[in-house]
Parts: C-alpha cells; sequence; structure tokens
C-alpha cells in the first residue's frame, strides 16, 4: 500500500548513515573555486536563469561522472515549477516540473525537500515504496536508482527550490555527495535570487517610465505638485492643490501603513487648517474608525458626506466630536490607489458649510488623485529600491567574505609547498598556477565590491606624496603573473626627473594595473607592453601604456568604459572576464581629478590607453626613500606570534609559513582562548580572526588594549571583509593593520619584518 512520504520523510543528517563503498573522495577545493568562479561569473556577467542552472547541472556531471543533477525552482506567485537539466531526458524533466508537496499520488523527494526545509535522499528507488509510483517510475526510466534532494533557500530562509541528483548506482560515497550537493543548492540560490531581483528591478523600473509619462496629464492644475514631487513638501503640497480644486476649508494627506494593527493605519502626513487637538486626533486612524477615511479605507472607495451632523457611521463618536469643535460639517475623503491596486492613502477636503461638489470638481480631483498616487508611489518604490540596494550591498560584502574564507587556506597550502619546493619543479609550477589564480579569483571579488562602492559614493581614497615610479612599480609588481605567463616585456619610459604626485597609491596601482592586465590580455605571447610618461605644461602628467595586440574597432572606443562591457573577440583570444575592469579605472581616475581615454587604429593594430592625472602645485623632485632597501638591510629577528582563528586549515597553513620564516607561532581557535594565551604568553604580534566564536576579534583587541602589559604589542585584523569601512573599524578597534583574506603573504611577511 503507497503512503505518502510528506509525514515521514527521510531527512538526512549531515552525515546519513547509510553504507558506503570505496574511499572517502573529497571535492578538490581548488576545482571548486574554479567552477564556482565561473558559474558565478555567467550570473553577474546577467546570463539567463536557464543558461546558469543548465551550466550548474552539467559542472555537476562534470565533478562526477555519476550524477545526474537537476534544479527545480517555484514559482513566486504560485504557478507551476520550472525545471532545468544538462543530462536527463525531457519526460523526467517534465515530471519534475509538476512537485505538488501536497498531492501524495506526486510526490517527490524535490516536494519533500521543499516542505521539510531539508536534505531529503533515496537510497533505493527500486524498493523504497515511500515515494509515489509515478516518479519512482520516471526515475528508473531515467537509469536512476538512487537521490539525494537538497533545499535551495533565499537570503530569508524559505525553500524557492530543489537541487536534485540521481545516481544510476545505489551504493555510493554520500559524504562526497553531500558536499556536491551543498555546492548545488548553494550556487543555484545564489542565480535564482539574482534572477528574480533582476525582474523585480526591471518590473519597478517599468513602472516608473509609466508613471512619468502620466504624470504630464495634470498639465496646469499639477504644476505646483510636480515642482515639489522629490522633495519634503510633497505631502503639503498635494493637501494644498486639493483644496484648492475642491473649494474646500480644510484638506489632509494620509499614508497607509500596512504593517500596523491587523488591517494597516492610515497616518496624518500633511494638513490644511487643523488645529493641534485635531492633527493629534487623526494622526493615526484604524480600519475601525468613525472617519470617513476609516469608511474609505474599508471600502476602497470614495466617501463623501454632506453634512455630519446626519451621518449614521459617525454619530455620537470623537470623530464627529472633533470635526464639529473646528466647525467642519462636510467631508469627502479619496482612496490613493496604486496602478497594481494596492491602497497608498488618502486625500480629504473638508468644508465649513453642508457642501456638494460638482462633477467637474470631481473629474479634477480624481486626476490628482491619480498622478498623487503615481508620484507616492514612486517615493515609496525608491525607498524600496534604495533598501533593496542596500541589502544587495551586504550581500555581496557576505558573499566575497564566504568566498575568501575558504580561499585563504588553500593560499597558504600553494605558498607552503612553493617555500618548501623551491628545488622541486613538478611542484614549483602548479603550487605558482594556484596561488595565481587564486589572486585572480581574489581580484574579481574585490573588482565586483568597488562597483558597488563606487556606485554608492562610498569608496574612500587616501591621497598621499608619491612618485609616479613607486605607483608604476607596484602597478607592474601586480600584473607580473599574467604578464609573465605569456612571456610579454614591459617597457618603461619615465621622465629623466622624478613626477611627484598626490594620490591614493594602492587605487592609483590598481589603475594601471588593470590596463597593464588588458593590454597582455589582448596580445599575442612573447609581445611587448610599452608604458610611457611625460608631464604637460597645463600641468598634467599623461601615461600612455601601449599595446601590438588585437585592436579595438572605431565603434567601440566610446563603449569601453561601460559597465559590463566587452568587446567581441575571437575565440581563440577569449579571455573571459566580467567586464568591470575599464570601468573601474574610469572611475577611479575620475576620483582623482584625472581623465583616461582609449586609442585605436583599428583590428589587428593595438590599442593605447591615456591616462592624465593633475601634478601637485608645488611639485619638487625630493629622491624617495625606500623603506623596502631598509627592511632588507635591518637584521631579522623572530617573532612570538599569537594566531587566532576558528578555520582551522588556515590558521594552521599560516602558521606553518610564519615558522618558516623564522616566527614561533601559538593557535587559538575562538576569542576567549585568544584573549587566555596572549596573557600567558604575552607575544609580540597577535594576529586575530574578527568573525570568531565566543569573543569576535574586535572585543579581544579592545581587552588586550586596556591591558598595560599589551601597550608594545601589535595586533592585526585578518578578516574576509575588506571594505573601507571595515578597515576604518578596524582601526578605530585598535588595530595596527588589517589584512584582507587570502592575505597577501609578502605583505605580511614584510610587515612582521619591519616589527
Amino acid at each position: 500500500m503507497y503512503k505518502s512520504p510528506l509525514s515521514n520523510v527521510g531527512v538526512a543528517p549531515s552525515q546519513p548513515e547509510v553504507p558506503e563503498t570505496g574511499a572517502a573522495s573529497a571535492l578538490p577545493p581548488a576545482a571548486l573555486a574554479v567552477h564556482q568562479g565561473r558559474l558565478l561569473e555567467l550570473v553577474a556577467t546577467g546570463a539567463p536563469l536557464q543558461d546558469a542552472l543548465l551550466a550548474l547541472t552539467a559542472t555537476a556531471t562534470e565533478l562526477d561522472p555519476d550524477v545526474r543533477a537537476a534544479v527545480v525552482v517555484t514559482a513566486p506567485a504560485g504557478g507551476p515549477a520550472e525545471a532545468y537539466a544538462a543530462h536527463l531526458p525531457a519526460s523526467f524533466i517534465e515530471h519534475m516540473r509538476r512537485p505538488r508537496a501536497a498531492d501524495a499520488d506526486d510526490a517527490t523527494t524535490c516536494a519533500a525537500a521543499m516542505r521539510q526545509g531539508a536534505r531529503v535522499y533515496c537510497t533505493d528507488i527500486a524498493h523504497d515504496d515511500q515515494w509515489s509510483p509515478q516518479w519512482r517510475a520516471a526515475c528508473l526510466a531515467a537509469g536512476l536508482g538512487a537521490c539525494l534532494s537538497t533545499p535551495i533557500v533565499d537570503i530569508e530562509g524559505r525553500a524557492v527550490g530543489s537541487f536534485f541528483m540521481g545516481l544510476s548506482r545505489v551504493e555510493r560515497n554520500w559524504a562526497h555527495l553531500l558536499a556536491l550537493a551543498d555546492f548545488g543548492a548553494r550556487l543555484a540560490g545564489i542565480a535564482v535570487a539574482n534572477a528574480r531581483a533582476t525582474v523585480e528591478m526591471q518590473r519597478a523600473r517599468v513602472e516608473l517610465e509609466q508613471e512619468l509619462a502620466d504624470t504630464r496629464r495634470l498639465q496646469q492644475i499639477s504644476m505646483r505638485l510636480l515642482a515639489s514631487g522629490h522633495d519634503d513638501s510633497l505631502y503639503s503640497e498635494i493637501a494644498d492643490t486639493a483644496a484648492d480644486i475642491m473649494e474646500a476649508d480644510f484638506a489632509s494627506m494620509q499614508i497607509l501603513h500596512a504593517e500596523r494593527g491587523d488591517s494597516g493605519e492610515l497616518h496624518l502626513v500633511a494638513h490644511k487648517g487643523f488645529s493641534p487637538e485635531a492633527e493629534a486626533f487623526w494622526e493615526w486612524v484604524t480600519l475601525q474608525s468613525h472617519s470617513t477615511c476609516g469608511e474609505a479605507l474599508r471600502t476602497r472607495a470614495r466617501v463623501f458626506v454632506s453634512d455630519v451632523r446626519v451621518c449614521q457611521f459617525m454619530e455620537r463618536s470623537g470623530d464627529l466630536a472633533t470635526s464639529l469643535s473646528l466647525g467642519i460639517l462636510a467631508v469627502q475623503t479619496t482612496p490613493l490607489i496604486s496602478r497594481r491596486g494596492r491602497v497608498l492613502g488618502m486625500i480629504s477636503t473638508h468644508w465649513r458649510a453642508p457642501h456638494q461638489p460638482c462633477e467637474r470638481d470631481l473629474r479634477h480631483l480624481d486626476l490628482l488623485a491619480r498622478q498623487a498616487a503615481d508620484l507616492v508611489d514612486q517615493r515609496l518604490a525608491e525607498q524600496d529600491l534604495k533598501e533593496a540596494d542596500r541589502q544587495k550591498d551586504q550581500f555581496l560584502a557576505q558573499l566575497a567574505h564566504e568566498l575568501r574564507n575558504p580561499l585563504a587556506p588553500i593560499r597558504n597550502i600553494a605558498e607552503l609547498l612553493k617555500r618548501k619546493s623551491e628545488d622541486d619543479a613538478t611542484l614549483r609550477e602548479p603550487s605558482a598556477v594556484i596561488v595565481r589564480q587564486i589572486d585572480h579569483f581574489s581580484r574579481l571579488i574585490d573588482d565586483l565590491l568597488d562597483v558597488g562602492r563606487i556606485g554608492n559614493g562610498m569608496i574612500g581614497l587616501k591621497k598621499e606624496p608619491t612618485t609616479l615610479c613607486t605607483v608604476l612599480q607596484h602597478a607592474m609588481e601586480t600584473s607580473a603573473p599574467q604578464i609573465n605567463a605569456k612571456l610579454q616585456r614591459v617597457t618603461l619610459n619615465l621622465p629623466a626627473s622624478p613626477v611627484q604626485l598626490t594620490v591614493d597609491k594602492v587605487r592609483m596601482a590598481q589603475v594601471f594595473a588593470n590596463l597593464l592586465v588588458n593590454s597582455s590580455k589582448y596580445s599575442e605571447p612573447g609581445s611587448t607592453i610599452w608604458i610611457d610618461a611625460a608631464t604637460e605644461p597645463d600641468g598634467y602628467v599623461t601615461v600612455r601604456v601601449r599595446d601590438e595586440g588585437i585592436g579595438i574597432e572605431p565603434q567601440n572606443l566610446g563603449k569601453l568604459f561601460r559597465l559590463f562591457y566587452q568587446t567581441e573577440r575571437s575565440l581563440e583570444r577569449s579571455q573571459g572576464g566580467l567586464g568591470i575592469g575599464l570601468f573601474l579605472v574610469q572611475r577611479l581616475v575620475a576620483l582623482h581629478d584625472g581623465t583616461v581615454q582609449a586609442c585605436s587604429a583599428g583590428l589587428g593594430r593595438g590599442s593605447e590607453f591615456q591616462v592624465r592625472l593633475p601634478l601637485p602645485q608645488a611639485a619638487h623632485d625630493a629622491p624617495a626613500s625606500s623603506s623596502r632597501a631598509d627592511d632588507d638591510t635591518a637584521a631579522r629577528r623572530g617573532l612570538n606570534v599569537l594566531l587566532a582563528d576558528d578555520n582551522v586549515d588556515a590558521a594552521q597553513t599560516l602558521a606553518a609559513i610564519l615558522e618558516l620564516d623564522g616566527h614561533r607561532v601559538a593557535l587559538a581557535a575562538d576569542g576567549e582562548q585568544a584573549l587566555s594565551e596572549a596573557r600567558r604568553l604575552r607575544p609580540d604580534v597577535a594576529i586575530l580572526d574578527i568573525g570568531m566564536p565566543k569573543l569576535d576579534g574586535y572585543t579581544v583587541c579592545a581587552r588586550l588594549r586596556s591591558e598595560p602589559w599589551a601597550s608594545p604589542l601589535k595586533i592585526v585584523a585578518m578578516s574576509g571583509y575588506g571594505a573601507m569601512s571595515d578597515i576604518a573599524r578596524s582601526e578605530q578597534a585598535g588595530f595596527d593593520r588589517h589584512f584582507t583574506k587570502p592575505a597577501d603573504l609578502n605583505e605580511l611577511l614584510a610587515f612582521l619584518a619591519s616589527l
């Protein structure tokens, strides 16, 4: 007899108690990082949801050839689900599009996983009769003997779909499959969230455009209203205009707050002629109110009372008493209803004598109400968009943190292998490849975050005196791995005297590094890149980065600095990327009061980028001192280092690198242990992860700074968060340095060597 699985679902624990055969086969972290980066790039560059999810299911099979993956996505409005799979038959996909969780005859592991909000597995489809016969038959017809369904959740924890993995073999290593399932569900969640956010943004934009077109209908009547549509006087202008149209003695404007009370409450935001007592009485109006506002809220239609003294629903009410105290004898209330049918608020007008408005006045009031509803809805939509933008930035920052954390131990291991195998080319080169790819992935994360910061005006510059030579040296060091990998040469030609600048050295080095990487990317192996600089009589220095690469068509020159823009190029030269590097170059140069432009003689004839930067008014050719030379000549001494991080892999690998450099390292796994070990060991340096359990890094730093013995202690923050606000918070908390994971190990070791 068939039984519904929904009352007794087989929910998988973190390590399901099912038979395993063979040795554990963990998914290689480096391989996961590469696939993850490729899939996230699809999402970030605006690929359709179907393409991203099909690529994800294909990736699952690529990582484990025995797996046939599918993604089921629920419809936001409750319609039929969608299913995507690269390697499953169409008949099976069509069956998965109908996972009705409440229908026992059509129950699937995906439906159960979404309903339960937990992983659901079936280790033997052929003999497990807790699932519907139709679903089991579809699985067996597709060659599947076992399966695993993992819920896909949105940012609020709600199930929006399921990541399904079918297996041809019943006996498998489930620990390996759980890791692959988590990988798929997480990336599917990101893709679905991004697609839905994009649709919502597009819908909002379309509505705003329609609203803007409709505002023209009010013409002369609405001129005052339009003039105040985007400032704090909007609501007062609406009330005043309503009073003028209706020739009323009083007027009021209310906004509905749907979240208040059982059915929402109306908030008085503007009025004309109310006494302080009346303003206080009508500040908030509920659905149960005996006023025309309450009646209009209940009926969603205009309410008119020509004489309040004979109105039945106002009889013996506080609303009637307040109206009479003001001398109000007639009143009308018109709801403000959005184009989607949502009540936004009310416009009311009041008269000192019994009154009956004419058709013309009511027609003009309806036009005003329509435009007022559009303007109010637009203002509320803008507030919602700002909140969505804030949540997007918060999500990107959290995503970057989660992506950086696993990169840190991988990079540490690669660096450790590189240092321990300097004479072994079989290990040295693979280690260098891993380091380059991790650095590339980290730069992609940083670039994505920089786009958001620049768009919100949140990026800060630390301008200080330096030289052009210093900036270009940093840029060449950053871009060296990619340029060296293609055996390319960089020729530098600078003026004889040092060119003084006042810039943010890190950001300006980022500008020229992006230009060098761009030239390298679209040039042949073994080619040359030229950097030429010259000072101009108008007080600027012009830096030209020139290559002999594929060139740029004239019609594309003006588009290069657009966000996410990528030129068409031949398949053999396609290098991917997100199309944000040149956008960042243009914005960062503009923040330094400079300009950048691109030149090219055409396809196959190379490209040139010209950056113009202002020179300091009191420029002088003072030779720059080299702290690095001082570091190299200073006698090194081993330091006592306390390293606190709850990520054991990251801590142990970084400790091994520090010990290779001659330092003595003690480990702590949480904030309380870090504080205890610091008091016991009294180290020279404490490297603290910010997001530790029990006590976070900020708290540990603050407590250490309050202890007299710790005054010479150097405290370093190590965090997956790297925004300017995060670095500023570390400085305020008392940290001496802030490193963003995965940390530049050469920079960290140089900092320790300088102590």
